[in-house]
């Protein structure tokens, strides 16, 4: 059964729907996004995400936002879904305006600057993503031949709105960016910074994200678009870790982030194409699995890690000694020659008998 949480965001959305279809002119100019006027106007960012001026996308959203309370609320809880709502909410905006921006510099069509952006489709996008990690993670808690669909989500979500646009709208595909958005928004934030449960988001104690490689970005597609998606996902990786100053991928995210791979120095400039594709390529050979996370919330684990670095520790010291002794001295002769820095008189190479002098 739906949570009340979800239900009182249902019937937010229904109320908000009616009013935009009140006042479609006045409210929409104000209330979407208009990559022109998004910087004086900042609130866009967030109710762009909520105004749906579409019956039939409205009727999919909440279906889909009540389907996915009945399995994602008793994991996280309604304050960890209720964040992970807004996150996606404003990440996918703004990552829509910047492509929006981006295309008029490249263009020059002033169509992508006064577009009117809006609806669920950000949302539905990002609790797509939410929901096929849900069903890799626990695949028992659905139906066999549901499990199945729900592992392609996101491709479903992203075909919806394709649908929807050429059918309502028969316009520029700009509104592709929200769903496309939403469903990046919510993979980045479910693979490397969602805290564990009973974590804080600022402070985990524990790593962060999902780094099992049911949760790949290439493994929530059809096994045909897995192969295109790894080449452009360890491309993409490369670049943001190199252009971020270590701060994507986080250090807390639970995947041995620290590990050089493209052979030269650590941080984040190390991390390359092999490391990038064992993320977002699953069951690939160059990472089997992530290694263990530096630090850890379990004192024992943490004592034995402590332990073998003392003996590893002393192992070096030990060695280290052994190679700096000096060797031992193999004849007296040697000796007494290495003393007063002298080298033993020469042999003579034959001798005459007496008998011939």
């Amino acid at each position: 059964m739906a949570h009340r949480g979800a239900l009182g965001l249902s019937a937010i959305l229904i109320f908000l729907h009616f009013l935009l279809w009140l006042a479609p002119d006045n409210l929409s100019g104000v209330v979407k996004l208009v990559p022109g006027q998004t910087l004086t106007r900042p609130w866009m960012i967030l109710t762009s995400n909520v105004f749906e001026d579409s019956f039939p996308n409205l009727v999919l959203s909440l279906g889909a936002i009540l389907g996915s309370s009945v399995l994602l609320i008793d994991r996280w809880g309604e304050l960890e879904a209720g964040r992970y709502l807004v996150i996606v909410a404003a990440l996918q905006a703004s990552f829509s305006w910047v492509g929006m921006v981006t295309l008029y510099i490249l263009f020059r069509e002033h169509h992508f600057l006064f577009a009117r952006l809006g609806g669920l489709t950000g949302l539905v996008g990002g609790l797509s993503v939410a929901v096929a990690q849900h069903v890799a993670a626990n695949p028992s808690s659905v139906p066999p031949y549901l499990a199945a669909m729900l592992r392609c989500a996101p491709l479903g979500a992203l075909a919806w709105s394709a649908v929807l646009l050429l059918l309502t709208h028969a316009g520029p595909p700009d509104e592709l960016l929200f769903s496309l958005f939403g469903i990046l928004s919510g993979w980045t934030y479910l693979r490397y910074y969602q805290p564990r449960p009973g974590d804080s988001l600022l402070r985990p104690a524990a790593p962060t994200g999902d780094s099992s490689d049911s949760f790949a970005f290439a493994a929530l597609w059809p096994a045909p678009l897995q192969p295109p998606l790894q080449l452009a996902g360890a491309a993409l990786f490369g670049v943001l870790s190199s252009c971020c100053c270590g701060l994507f991928p986080p250090s807390t995210a639970g995947c041995g982030l620290d590990e050089p791979i493209w052979g030269g120095g650590g941080g984040a400039s190390a991390h390359g194409s092999a490391f990038a594709a064992a993320w977002f390529a699953p069951g690939t050979s160059d990472l089997e699995a992530p290694p263990p996370s530096v630090t850890t919330g379990d004192p024992l684990v943490a004592e034995r890690r402590r332990q073998r670095a003392r003996e590893l520790l002393e192992q070096r010291m030990a060695a280290k000694v052994a190679s700096a002794a000096p060797a031992p001295l193999t004849s007296p002769r040697a000796a007494a020659g290495a003393t007063v820095g002298l080298h033993p008189p020469p042999t003579p190479a034959f001798t005459i008998p007496d008998a011939h002098l």
